[in-house]
C-alpha cells in the first residue's frame, strides 16, 4: 500500500495489540505515512517508538493516547534535543543556535495526554522546543492539543499554572 497516507488503529479493553502484525505491515507496505493515530491500552512505549523510528520521515500529524500520560521516553522523543559534546558545550560555533535533533522533522499537529505534576520538566522542555517560534523562523508546530490530566489533589492544579503560565503566555503571544 505505497499510497497510504494516514493510519488509524485503536483497540478496546483487553483486546490483543497486533504489535508484530503492525510492524510487518509498516514495513511491507512502503507507504510514507503522513498522519497516525495509535491508541490501546496494550501497547507499550517501546512498541510506540519503534512505529514512530518506522514512520518519521514524513510523518505530519501524530495522534496519541490523550487519557493516559506520556511517559518520559515519548516525552524525549517528540521534543527536539539541543547537540551537545560529553563536555555539555554545545557543537555549534559561537553565535549559532543549536541544531536539534529532531525525531519528528514534518510534524504539524500532535495530540497527547501528560500528568504535568510527573513530567513538568518535559513538558516545559516540549513547550520550549516545540512551540515557541524563533526570531525569523516559523512555528514548528501549527496544531498542539495537550490534554493534561490532574489528580483531584487541592491546590495543585494552581500550582501548575504558576510553573506553566509564562510558557504558555509565550506561546500564545507568538501565535499572534
Amino acid at each position: 500500500l505505497p499510497a497510504l497516507v494516514s493510519l488509524k488503529l485503536s483497540t478496546v479493553g483487553d483486546e490483543a495489540w497486533p504489535h508484530q502484525q503492525l510492524i510487518g505491515f509498516m514495513s511491507r507496505s512502503l507507504c510514507i505515512l503522513k498522519e497516525l493515530k495509535l491508541d490501546s491500552e496494550r501497547m507499550t512505549d517501546d512498541q510506540l517508538l519503534i512505529y514512530l523510528g518506522l514512520v518519521n520521515k514524513g510523518l505530519r500529524a501524530l495522534y496519541l493516547p490523550t487519557w493516559k500520560s506520556a511517559s518520559e521516553k515519548v516525552m524525549r522523543f517528540i521534543t527536539p534535543v539541543k547537540m551537545k559534546t560529553p563536555r555539555g558545550t554545545l557543537l555549534n560555533s559561537p553565535g549559532i543556535p543549536p541544531f536539534p535533533l529532531d525525531n519528528l522533522p514534518y510534524l504539524e499537529t500532535l495530540t497527547f495526554g501528560i500528568a504535568p505534576h510527573q513530567h513538568i520538566e518535559s513538558l516545559c522542555d516540549f513547550v520550549k522546543d516545540r512551540c515557541l517560534v524563533e526570531q525569523g523562523k516559523k512555528p514548528r508546530l501549527r496544531s498542539v492539543h495537550i490534554h493534561l490530566l490532574l489528580p483531584n489533589i487541592a491546590g495543585l492544579a494552581t500550582d501548575l499554572d504558576l510553573s506553566l503560565k509564562g510558557l504558555l503566555d509565550q506561546v500564545r503571544f507568538d501565535g499572534e
